[in-house]
């Protein structure tokens, strides 16, 4: 809500502003300075409970807006690719709008913009059920890859058992997501690759 009132107030003060006087620079909207990669070849390594997991983005589709749509390969044992999740990125954020294994589901937000303001949502589908705060600040966060300044979206579940999920997701700019944390399974990003547009 406060990101909201602060945006209607520097959209007032504008418009009372007299046409040929200069806006001042704290009251010119910001583009969101939080990107995730997009090009094909881009490669992500995880340690993801001891096991290493790759991940590729193989596929990019442009849309409306300068949304774009990447589609993320998990790369096998065997060197073969499977699908894993398709995400959407766009003013609005990043939006999983597809996971390996599941036919059809509402998008789910992983980062929602404006970046400065905290964010809550919740997803409630067939199997799960959870509650998503996003905290309007950056920390380091040290992984093998490297130390990146990252936004942390946590998530909460009570699941069926009784038992209660915490789940802290770290995401860094230019480079996705960088750990998982909290008392859900853990991941770590062990080495990042930028694409050159390619497919692997």
């Amino acid at each position: 809500m406060r990101c909201v009132l602060a945006v209607l107030l520097a959209a007032f003060l504008l418009s009372a502003l007299a046409p040929a006087a200069p806006v001042p620079t704290h009251l010119v909207p910001k583009s969101s300075p939080f990107e995730h990669p997009t090009a094909i070849g881009t490669k992500w390594v995880y340690d993801d409970l001891n096991e290493e997991v790759t991940h590729v983005i193989t596929a990019v589709k442009e849309e409306k807006r300068g949304a774009k749509v990447i589609t993320v390969s998990s790369v096998n044992t065997n060197g073969t690719m499977s699908f894993a999740y398709k995400l959407r990125i766009s003013e609005r954020g990043w939006h999983e709008v597809a996971w390996a294994n599941v036919s059809k589901r509402a998008p789910i937000p992983k980062i929602k913009f404006p970046i400065d303001c905290e964010h809550e949502w919740e997803y409630r589908g067939p199997h799960y059920q959870w509650a998503s705060t996003q905290v309007p600040k950056t920390g380091l966060v040290k992984v093998p890859a490297g130390t990146f300044k990252a936004m942390k979206v946590v998530d909460t579940e009570d699941t069926p058992n009784g038992f209660k999920v915490h789940e802290e997701r770290w995401y860094a700019s230019g480079v996705g997501l960088v750990q998982i944390g909290g008392n859900w399974p853990s991941r770590t990003l062990k080495s990042f690759t930028p694409g050159d547009g390619k497919k692997p």
